[in-house]
Order: structure tokens, then sequence, then C-alpha cells
């Protein structure tokens, strides 16, 4: 369930709370801080988080189709030493490649290595999106990568942890950079990595339409309604659903939808007494 809270238009935020079997899950609860809608759009932030959320979850980014190369799309990659069995990763848009990641296994190592953006895709975090996506697919407990020392910040940022040499069997390969591991054991996001089997939104029609808008770009499909705080009202699609008072359903929701919205306000309470 998803909510967006703020004061008077100012410090907006936004909450994710889960519930399994009818109970909370609070180690999968996220907060967000709302980075690029403006303040009081209540519908272009609940879109911000929903794209952030998401965005682990499907194959569609920003317009891009990121998925594993085929034969026919290895023929498009202009790299020399490319033999056709290795594995790729590409990012498709317009139907060219703007991007990709190759994972090279050698002996019991999983490297990632060839990272490739078009310039024109540049500064547009794809390069991320393509190494969390390759990491997903892998089935290596441990990724390793190398890449200048400069650039230690960009890979740390999506989890990998610095170490001190080139592991064994990878020495090879070295370019006197920095090596980096990605143990997914201990990165791996339950709350992330999980598809929901319904989305709740705190809200009527209008975030109801921003869900589904959502969705549909990332071509998922997962149930998604709304509830209206004035008779409680339960959206779905064009259908309207009113609850007895009395029904289990209906607590339920309310209490998914209540828990939204005290993790939301806790949060953005929390923010404002730091200023």
């Amino acid at each position: 369930c998803y909510d967006i809270s703020h004061l008077s238009g100012t410090n907006q935020v936004g909450s994710m709370v889960v519930f399994e079997n009818g109970l909370a899950k609070k180690s999968d609860y996220r907060k967000f801080k709302i980075r690029k809608a403006k303040e009081s759009d209540d519908y272009a932030s609940l879109e911000e988080i929903l794209k952030r959320r998401l965005d682990y979850l499907g194959e569609i980014h920003d317009g891009y189709i990121i998925k594993t190369a085929l034969k026919k799309d290895l023929k498009l990659i202009k790299e020399s030493k490319c033999p056709e069995q290795k594995q790729f990763y590409i990012a498709v848009k317009g139907g060219k490649i703007c991007g990709f990641i190759r994972e090279k296994v050698v002996g019991e190592n999983h490297l990632l290595m060839s990272l490739w953006v078009s310039e024109k895709e540049r500064g547009k975090k794809l390069g991320q999106r393509l190494i969390r996506h390759a990491l997903k697919k892998s089935k290596a407990k441990r990724v390793y990568i190398e890449c200048r020392e400069e650039l230690s910040g960009y890979y740390e940022e999506i989890g990998f942890q610095k170490i001190k040499k080139a592991p064994k069997g990878l020495e090879e390969y070295s370019r006197k950079g920095a090596w980096f591991a990605y143990d997914k054991k201990k990165m791996k996001d339950a709350s992330f990595d999980s598809k929901p089997d319904l989305i709740l939104i705190d809200g009527g029609k209008g975030q109801l339409k921003v869900g589904e808008k959502t969705l549909k770009k990332f071509k998922l499909k997962i149930p998604v309604i709304s509830i209206a705080k004035r008779k409680e009202k339960i959206f779905y699609g064009s259908k309207e659903l009113v609850l007895d008072r009395t029904s289990e359903a209906l607590k339920l929701v309310q209490r998914v939808r209540d828990e939204a919205h005290r993790f939301a306000i806790e949060f953005q309470k929390k923010l404002r007494a730091t200023f």
C-alpha cells in the first residue's frame, strides 16, 4: 500500500507498507523522499515512488527494454572480441541497442564487463540499470567487477563493495583498476524483489489511474485498487465497491491504508524535525 504525505504542499514524502497473511511485515516497509515531482502534486509524487518501486520488477525502464541478447542482437554489438556464446544483456529503445553489459564466467567466478551506453543516453543511469538487471539474472552468489578508482561511488551506490585485489582466477582481467564484489545474498532486497499480489493506493479514481498507468508502462500485470476515505469507496478498474462496514475484507483494507498513512506522516514529521 502507498500513501503520499505533505504539510501544506511542502516536505512531500511517500510511504510503502507491506502486509502478508493479514499481518504487517515491517521489515519490508519503505520510505521515499520525493525527488522530482513538484511540491503539492500528489499524482506526480505517487507516480514517482511507484516507478522507483516497479523498476525492480519489470524489464521496461523509462522506454528502454532490458533483456538477454539473442544471436541477432549480438550482430549489432560492435565489439571485436565477443564470441556469440557469451552472455550479454542489452537495453533497446526505438528498435536500437543503446546499451549493453556482458557477464563472463571464468571457472567459478562471474565477472561483469564491457559496460557500454550510447552517448545520447548517458546521464540517465542506464548503466546502473543494466548492471542491476545482470545481477538479478546472474546465477552466481557473488559477482565481480573492475573499474577506475574515480568511478567507485557509481558501483558502491548499487551495492558493490571494494576488495583488496583481483579474485583468484581473474588476475588476467585486471587493468590496474579497483576491484569490487557484489554478494547477492547480503544485498538482496526482499521487499523490492518480491512481486505483490495486490497494490493498494490511498486515494480515489485519480490515484487509481496513476497506478494503472505506471503498471502499464512497466508491462506488469498486478491488480491495483484505491480506497477513498469519503464513504470508504474502493475503486477497481471502472468499478466502485462499497463494502459492508462489518466486512472483514473492508477492515483489512482500512487497516493497511491507515498504516501507510501513519508511516508516511511519521517520516514527514521526522524530516521536519531535522530542520
